[in-house]
């Protein structure tokens, strides 16, 4: 925590309103694998986790399977261009 507070820029003021869900929330990328960790490892309920990390498995088996499309697709698109 002391980290934390001694890397904070003091003049930052966050605009979030604190009636907002989190998921609907303009958070970067980065910022959700923090806040997912912090829940994972320090908040959640061991049935949470499993649960967590069931969903976790089935996000990441979604996102390697967009990649293989999308490299798929780009190795068609360059067979048409080069005519082969």
């Amino acid at each position: 925590m002391q980290f934390v507070l001694s890397n904070a820029d003091p003049d930052y003021h966050p605009q979030f309103d604190i009636e907002t869900p989190l998921k609907d929330l303009p958070l970067r990328k980065e910022t959700k694998g923090v806040l997912s960790l912090i829940y994972r490892s320090y908040i959640c309920t061991p049935e949470e986790r499993i649960e967590f990390d069931r969903i976790l498995q089935e996000n990441e088996i979604k996102r390697k399977q967009e990649l293989y499309d999308q490299l798929l697709q780009e190795e068609e698109k360059k067979k048409q261009n080069s005519g082969t």
